[in-house]
């Protein structure tokens, strides 16, 4: 299924929220680039883990890594770690090293690369040109060292058998942490803080925090004969497949309202959604077997559920608790705790599409025909307050972090982003992945999950978390009046736009005006007077957020009477310039005078 997902923004809106050489053997650093998906018709991948091209290999991949625009990949049974360019699609020269390898990354300097013999923990340390650096041993006694990443500061390794990972000081070996992982993990690597491993048996990609091995995200990479290899550009994951010969490349999701990932639900009529740090819930409207679904958050796979004798509508977790709204009358939210256990229930003024808990106050959408949310008592379900708002809205949930409101309406096949204020539409609109009857949403943190009425998915939906940036491109600080004043600079996000203000202690000021991610911006400024004046600029991103303020201090002096001139000298042939003026007229007035 293709994606349809994009964002709308309505201008008027924005300012509320602010006042290679490929045979070149030395490869290091970093480089983002695009493939502009003219490997599948031009068309933008909807999930992760779509393929955007396959490259066919002369031999079998193993594990690979990633440095400026090179893929590094290690051949099966060689000695040999070939250099493969993804955007040329070809294979250039290779290095030889000492040894078979299992697991290989770079630090963007060196490359590194383990064993592939049982019980042998050594790794070691070459340049790009092949030349050997240096080597340390891991106390390993079975298994072996198959995958191997960078975090910015130390080595991870997957050990197979244990199935563990392990961090690692690359100066001298030290495991300086181990954890059980469950999974058999071939290749690794870093991303946002996770790491992303290919899982050999269940042939699906694992995103786990290094920090306790628990998985955070999973993704169906292209089913092959056998997965192997990781790596990431920042911008796409390359996948290499182990006797097939070839490597996959899948670009990472980015667009604003574009699909991250999507889920099988558990039932075809999902309600509401609810979740904490571990579990995610799902209401089930199937007639005659409604139930609660708790599904883990990182796998979204079911681990239990229970049923409740009543249709399912509002689902919000409070606490440690499930407050479950009743479809039918007389209207009820009922209170469970998380495996199922009924508690107590509250009459309720409204029948409600969705419930949300906030972590202080609970919210709730209310059915058809009202165009209304209410903000409710969380101990008592008793109404606080009551919006009116613009459309019949569906899911509703808080985006803690952007301190924003997002709804889903059923009739109009869009995500609306709302003001916390009075809850009416910001002009920030995103698109449903189907249009089947979007229901339920909840922010995760990062993403929205959305489930749809008639659909067994749930999906996650890109939304911008963070601010833009800017950086300050250096004029000189004093002008004369005749120059005028420069400003210059750009402004930096990822969503590629937004409005940005000019405001001043002097006369001038700017409206608020588009601009454009990562173009200069030059703003000359003429008719000030002497002095020293300040300009501050405020901006904003397409999402919303605001970025961090900046200022320039500028100051405006005399226009010099000839450049070049000091000016007691230019008075003094001013003054001489006109003396000798005074004499030759009055010479020449004596000599026309007939009486003289």
């Amino acid at each position: 299924m293709k994606n349809k997902s994009r964002a709308m923004m309505i201008p008027v809106a924005i300012a509320f929220a602010c006042a290679i050489s490929f045979m070149s053997p030395s490869y290091h650093g970093n480089m983002e680039f695009s493939f502009e998906n003219t490997r599948n018709g031009g068309m933008q991948p909807s999930v992760l883990g779509d393929v955007e091209d396959v490259l066919p290999l002369p031999f079998d991949p193993v594990d690979i890594t990633h440095a400026s625009g090179i893929i590094w990949v290690i051949s099966m049974g060689e000695t040999k770690i070939y250099q493969v360019n993804p955007i040329a699609r070809t294979v250039g020269s290779s290095i030889n090293i000492t040894f078979t390898a299992a697991g290989l990354t770079t630090d963007g300097t060196y490359l590194y690369a383990s064993k592939d013999e049982p019980g042998n923990g050594t790794i070691a340390k070459y340049g790009f040109d092949g030349t050997f650096i240096s080597e340390f041993e891991l106390a390993i006694t079975t298994g072996y060292l198959q995958g191997l990443t960078w975090d910015g500061s130390h080595l991870w390794a997957s050990q197979w058998n244990p199935h563990r990972i392990l961090r690692i000081d690359p100066s001298t070996g030290a495991v300086v942490a181990n954890h059980s992982s469950g999974f058999p993990f071939s290749g690794i690597t870093w991303r946002d803080g996770l790491i992303w491993g290919s899982d050999y048996n269940d042939n699906i990609i694992r995103a786990v925090d290094p920090a306790t091995g628990r998985t955070r995200e999973v993704f169906d990479p292209p089913h092959t004969v056998g997965e192997y290899g990781l790596a990431t550009n920042g911008s796409h994951f390359f996948f290499s497949e182990w006797g097939g010969d070839r490597l996959h490349v899948l670009p990472i999701p980015k667009d604003l309202g574009a699909v991250w990932t999507q889920y099988s639900s558990p039932n075809s009529l999902p309600s509401d959604i609810a979740r904490n740090d571990t579990h995610v819930f799902i209401g089930d409207n199937t007639a005659s077997n409604y139930r609660v679904y708790v599904l883990h958050d990182g796998t979204f796979e079911q681990e239990s559920n229970f049923s409740v004798p009543f249709e399912i509508y509002g689902l919000a977790l409070v606490d440690d608790y499930l407050y479950i709204g009743q479809y039918n009358a007389p209207y009820t939210i009922h209170k469970y705790t998380r495996d199922g256990m009924y508690m107590e229930n509250f009459s309720s003024a409204y029948r409600y599409y969705s419930l949300d808990y906030d972590g202080s106050r609970l919210w709730g959408s209310v059915h058809i025909g009202s165009n209304t949310i209410t903000e409710l008592d969380p101990v008592d379900c008793s109404i606080l307050a009551t919006y009116p708002v613009e459309a019949n809205y569906m899911g509703i949930t808080h985006d803690t972090i952007s301190d924003v409101f997002w709804a889903t309406a059923f009739n109009a096949d869009k995500i609306f982003q709302l003001d916390p204020s009075n809850f009416q539409q910001t002009g920030l609109e995103l698109d449903v992945p189907t249009g089947n009857g979007e229901f339920g949403l909840k922010f995760n943190g990062e993403h929205l999950l959305l489930t749809e009425h008639g659909v067994d998915m749930i999906y996650k939906i890109i939304i911008d978390e963070t601010a833009p940036t800017s950086e300050i491109i250096p004029t000189a600080d004093t002008f004369t009046r005749k120059e005028g004043i420069t400003l210059s600079f750009k402004l930096l996000d990822e969503y590629k736009s937004g409005h940005f203000q000019i405001t001043s202690n002097s006369s001038y000021s700017k409206e608020w005006t588009a601009w454009s991610n990562d173009t200069t911006i030059t703003e000359r400024i003429t008719d000030l007077g002497l002095g020293t004046w300040q300009f501050t600029v405020e901006f904003n991103d397409t999402f919303g957020h605001c970025g961090v303020p900046f200022t320039f201090v500028k100051t405006v002096v005399k226009n010099p009477a000839i450049p070049g001139i000091p000016t007691n000298q230019l008075l003094t042939g001013v003054a001489v310039a006109a003396i000798t003026i005074l004499i030759a007229n009055h010479l020449r007035m004596k000599k026309k005078d007939p009486t003289r």
